[in-house]
């Protein structure tokens, strides 16, 4: 009976844990359509992961390509977000770059250190992270166009908290997270370019204009309106 009742628990922990993590990667869409910026976007994310999906602390680590292999964070969110200030974490193939979010970003592939207290590769963060409840974490691998620019990185207060099922899901989450930074991106990328063009426009007195005549439509530049004096207040 005793086997029968722990392997049920055992089935519904990670029903529970598969569920929360397919409500990642809904909520990742979500934001997606949300935000406008990627700060904000970022941001909602680690919110997401900590308070939705109840993980201890949520960072998202870009890759610098400095001499150091340095890591910036971007956003974070969590029960003690002084955490990162307190330790060093690099992707350089040294002492600093051996936990879950350097391998990541090193080998493109999700790293996880399932029990901090005995895993030796975790030695350099591990006091400090016990101090702060983490007992288990995960880094996926963040690209964009292809390229690994970072990782998401996520802290549980459990041991062993992470089945292969579940990393599988948040690693989509992480594609989803990559997609969301390429798409905001390109956004404010052709803002800054519509922009240039309005300047350029002004600047040498040219405009543009679009004529449909088949829908009988007619959209030009505000240049062009200034130049020919047509009124669009109306």
């Amino acid at each position: 009976i005793l086997t029968d009742i722990t392997k049920r628990h055992a089935e519904r922990e990670q029903t529970l844990r598969q569920n929360r993590a397919l409500t990642l990667l809904r909520g990742v869409a979500q934001a997606m359509s949300r935000n406008d910026d990627e700060t904000s976007f970022l941001a909602e994310v680690c919110i997401l992961i900590t308070e939705v999906a109840g993980y201890r602390l949520a960072w998202v680590a870009e890759a610098q390509n400095d001499s150091a292999h340095s890591i910036r964070p971007l956003a974070e969110a969590g029960f003690d977000l002084g955490y990162l200030k307190s330790v060093k974490i690099s992707w350089a193939d040294d002492e600093y770059g051996q936990g879950p979010t350097g391998r990541a970003i090193r080998t493109g592939v999700p790293v996880a250190c399932r029990n901090v207290l005995n895993d030796p590769n975790y030695a350099p963060w591990r006091d400090i992270a016990l101090r702060c409840g983490y007992q288990s974490t995960i880094a996926m691998p963040l690209r964009l166009s292809g390229k690994i620019i970072g990782s998401i990185n996520i802290y549980s207060d459990e041991p062993d908290i992470f089945d292969d099922t579940e990393i599988s899901l948040l690693e989509d989450m992480a594609g989803e997270i990559g997609a969301g930074i390429g798409r905001l991106q390109a956004i404010n990328k052709l803002a800054e370019n519509e922009a240039a063009l309005r300047e350029a426009q002004t600047i040498a007195r040219l405009g543009h204009y679009r004529f449909d005549p088949s829908a009988d439509s007619w959209v030009c530049s505000p240049v062009l309106d200034e130049i020919f004096g047509i009124d669009n207040s109306y």
